[in-house]
């Protein structure tokens, strides 16, 4: 009788044990099975951008995973291969062909406004028209890449030349923003919010400008890009800067003070 018992309960461990076995492999084929699935093809293009938000005029839209494969239902033509980027062009509503591309383009340079948004997408084209032809757009035909430009940015290391002079002060920057000398000029303005000064034409990556300034007085000013083209004209956020002038009558002490030209 003891036996018998023995034997059914081990019986109906080991029934216990399949069953739970049973149910921990049914569960992790459920979980395998409700996993998302990319939809994003191994063979697509993948397009990106290159100093979108960090540069004000110069962009890349480059273009990766270039070895696209046809559906197996389909043939490869003769193999005279080619990139083609499109541009959205929101006058009309629809895209535009920006340009053509050999096979050893991987990435292109697009000009800007600053803070200008522009759409591009790229496919690769296999073969001919008469022969027929493989297209594989980047990820999907619908698919496209965002270039967004930086605000226009405004000068950098803006500061006085200490003791110039005592009734003038000098304002130094440096260039600041990536667009071109051409289209761009600088703009002073006082504590009153009074233009001061407009520095056009600018040449190199490094300015100056002298401002008459009464002896012993502190004044700010503030300093900023200004943006001109054929579309219209941007300015970039403003840099304050402080100076002081000195009096003919002070100490050598008082003229080397740091508060009197910050």
């Amino acid at each position: 009788m003891k036996t018998t018992f023995l034997t059914m309960k081990t019986t109906l461990l080991n029934t216990s044990f399949m069953k739970t076995k049973f149910k921990f492999i049914l569960s992790l084929l459920l979980f395998v099975t409700i996993l998302p699935v990319n939809a994003q093809q191994q063979d697509d293009l993948e397009a990106s951008c290159l100093g979108c938000k960090t540069n004000d005029y110069r962009l890349s839209f480059q273009w990766s995973n270039v070895e696209p494969l046809c559906d197996k239902n389909e043939n490869w033509c003769n193999p005279t291969h080619s990139f083609i980027v499109d541009k959205w062009d929101g006058s009309i509503g629809s895209w535009k062909t920006y340009g053509t591309y050999g096979r050893s383009f991987r990435r292109i340079t697009i000009y800007s406004r600053p803070n200008t948004t522009q759409y591009f997408r790229v496919k690769k084209i296999t073969g001919d028209d008469q022969r027929g032809c493989c297209y594989k757009w980047q990820s999907q035909e619908t698919s496209f890449t965002t270039l967004t430009t930086a605000s226009l940015k405004p000068p950098t290391n803006v500061k006085t030349t200490p003791f110039a002079s005592p009734n003038t002060v000098t304002i130094e920057w440096d260039k600041g923003t990536d667009q071109p000398n051409n289209l761009i000029s600088y703009e002073i303005y006082d504590d009153n919010f009074r233009r001061v000064a407009a520095i056009t034409n600018p040449t190199g990556n490094h300015y100056s400008h002298t401002l008459f300034q009464e002896e012993l007085t502190t004044k700010k000013y503030r300093i900023r890009t200004f943006y001109n083209d054929n579309i219209g004209s941007i300015r970039s956020s403003f840099v304050d800067v402080t100076c002081s002038t000195w009096g003919i009558t002070l100490s050598a002490a008082q003229k080397t003070n740091p508060n009197h030209c910050r």
